[in-house]
């Protein structure tokens, strides 16, 4: 048996070397590949000249699935990725520990489908994965510690479990396909709305032993524990006595038809309408003593668009209109005129 190879500059080809071996008659050739560094990847010394900073990622001539971002070039750390790219190729990323990644590094990768992040690594940035439409395998190491705003927005993502840290405002927003989210023990901030638009949302789960922040029964809203504040529903959710606040953006995925409103509530917080076409109210005292705080250029109340009112299970007075009630109530005028019509 023969065998020789042939080498070649990585600055011509992805192919490193081609290897002939010859039995008999037979030829084999073996192309041992790998993506080209020079033009997938470059690098910056960074000014303590201590390690790099990639800043220009590509997969124009990678071949293969799976891109691992590099710890070292020439024989110094990988510190930092600054690059912007927008992946078409690659199927897999792995992402190193001890690497800081800047916001928006990965975003509209879309032929991302799998992210595999090291244990060690602290933060998703700001954008990192937004708009990787097929990005739908995610596991969140146990050392993460902060996920940014839009972080996986508009990704393919079904389920995701996330162990410690904090939640930024919209960090899963537009995932059509969410279904499920797990909330772990050592989660200590979720900003509302993190979860904004995922219409599809059936589960929101939180780890028994959370002490900041729980789920109902039914696994249908989260609730922060020492303030009742809702801050994340899913479309059929139902409040119960638990609730106290609901904060705005709690209700970003759609609003159930019927909905009842706790003796226990509070304050209601909006930037929006709710599309509750039937509001039952457990007790009138409770509900003229809500503050409604609204935010952003809105409507004057967030119910204004029901249909049905009832307390304790009467309909309101014939002659006296729900959008009049809830905005007489809503606003903190007329209290004693809707009492009367009732």
């Amino acid at each position: 048996m023969l065998s020789f190879t042939i080498l070649f500059e990585k600055y011509f080809h992805p192919i490193s070397s081609l290897i002939f071996v010859t039995t008999g008659s037979t030829i084999e050739i073996n192309l041992s590949v790998k993506f080209n560094e020079l033009n997938d990847f470059n690098y910056e010394l960074n000014p303590d000249g201590t390690g790099y900073t990639l800043t220009k990622i590509t997969d124009e001539n990678f071949v293969g699935d799976t891109m691992e971002i590099p710890t070292q070039h020439n024989g110094l750390p990988v510190t930092k990725v600054t690059a912007r790219p927008s992946l078409k190729k690659v199927k897999e990323l792995v992402v190193p520990a001890g690497i800081t990644i800047t916001s928006s590094s990965f975003a509209n990768s879309t032929s991302l489908q799998k992210v595999t992040l090291a244990e060690g690594i602290t933060r998703i940035e700001s954008g990192m994965f937004s708009g990787c439409t097929n990005l739908s395998d995610v596991t969140l190491p146990s050392s993460i510690e902060y996920i940014g705003s839009n972080a996986f927005s508009k990704t393919a993502i079904k389920t995701i479990t996330i162990p410690k840290g904090t939640i930024s405002s919209e960090a899963f927003t537009d995932c059509e396909l969410l279904e499920e989210i797990y909330i772990g023990q050592n989660v200590t901030n979720i900003s509302s709305g993190f979860a904004k638009n995922c219409y599809n949302l059936k589960k929101l789960v939180v780890d028994e032993n959370n002490s900041t922040y729980n789920s109902s029964t039914r696994n249908d809203y989260i609730l922060q524990t020492a303030t009742g504040t809702l801050v994340q529903a899913i479309s059929t959710t139902q409040l119960d006595n638990n609730v106290i606040i609901i904060k705005a953006g709690s209700f970003s995925n759609g609003c159930p038809e019927t909905i009842t409103i706790p003796r226990t509530l509070t304050q209601i917080e909006y930037n929006g309408r709710f599309n509750f076409t039937t509001v039952y109210i457990e007790d009138l005292k409770a509900w003229l003593n809500i503050s409604f705080n609204m935010s952003g250029n809105t409507a004057s109340n967030p119910l204004d668009n029901a249909e049905y009112v009832y307390i304790n299970n009467q309909a309101i007075g014939i002659g006296y209109t729900v959008d009049n009630f809830i905005t007489s109530t809503a606003a903190g005028t007329g209290k004693n005129e809707a009492i009367r019509r009732l």
